[in-house]
Formats: C-alpha cells, structure tokens, sequence
C-alpha cells in the first residue's frame, strides 16, 4: 500500500533536512548563532537582494544546521538600520560576524562551515 499523503509529505521534509549544505554536525566550540535580519530597509533594492539572501538562509540551511545541532541556541534579532549578519559566538575564542550582502545561502553556510573547521 503506497504511504499516506500525509505521510509522504513528512518524509520529503525529512529527506530535505538531511541533505543540503547545512545537513552538517558542528563542532561544540560554536556555542550560539545570534542572526540579524532588519525588518525595514531604506531602498528597495537593498531590501529585494539582501532580503532575498537572507531569507533563502533562513528557509533553507538555518532547519538543517538546527536539524543536525539540536544543542545549537539561535536567536533572531530584527534591529533597525543594521546590515543583515550572523554572529557566530564560540566557547573558546572570539566572536566572529558573518555579512549576509549579496552572499546566496551556500555561500552563508560554506563561510561558517570553514569558521567551525578552524575552532
């Protein structure tokens, strides 16, 4: 009997989470990820691209870093007049802040991959 829709539905959910760029375990020495996404831009322009990056991140490789990190505290934070980023807080080392810019959400997730290699 082939699987319920339902049940189909959840497992192309899981089948998405655990591929992608983001389907990898990160190491303990990031503790937090603390992202900055405004909710108002000046121009329009800036809100359509980095607007577009940041929540193509949010969408797709933020579940699957949560997904396969579920110690992992993420915060969101909407500040005004603020560039779209991510600080990465660590349990030995300084913070380090990733700028969203023009960066698609590979290029987001492969930056931070190689933040967590040099921990």
């Amino acid at each position: 009997m082939p699987p319920s829709r339902r049940a189909a539905s959840l497992q192309s959910v899981i089948a998405a989470l655990e591929t992608g760029a983001g389907a990898r375990k990160l190491p303990k020495a990031i503790a937090s990820l603390q992202l900055r996404v405004p909710r108002k831009f000046e121009n329009k322009r800036d809100w359509y691209v980095v607007s577009t990056y940041a929540r193509s991140f949010l969408r797709q490789e933020l579940p699957r870093l949560v997904y396969h990190n579920p110690d992992l505290q993420v915060n969101v934070e909407h500040p005004d007049n603020a560039p779209p980023s991510m600080i990465v807080h660590f349990t030995n080392m300084p913070e380090r802040t990733i700028i969203f810019g023009d960066k698609s959400s590979a290029d987001i997730t492969r930056e931070l991959l190689a933040m967590a290699q040099h921990t």
